[in-house]
């Protein structure tokens, strides 16, 4: 009876090319998500919960009208 023997695998085998060919495209693609991330989307976002959160943007002058009254 003859024995079954497997060849020599690669480092990482057939899943590590795989994994290497499908990150390949990302690696090429990141440096333009996180700059879209960093101009378009993190602004929007920090605008987005400015608006629920702190949504008194002008300082509050007590009084003013009566100021403008007296001049």
């Amino acid at each position: 009876m003859s024995e079954i023997t497997m060849p020599p695998s690669r480092p990482g085998g057939l899943f590590g090319a795989i994994a290497r060919e499908s990150l390949a495209p990302w690696l090429y693609l990141a440096p333009a998500l996180l700059a879209l991330i960093m101009w378009i989307y993190a602004p929007l976002g920090y605008a987005l919960w400015l608006s629920f959160h702190e949504w008194n943007m002008l300082p509050f002058v007590p009084n003013s009208h009566r100021r403008h009254a007296e001049l």
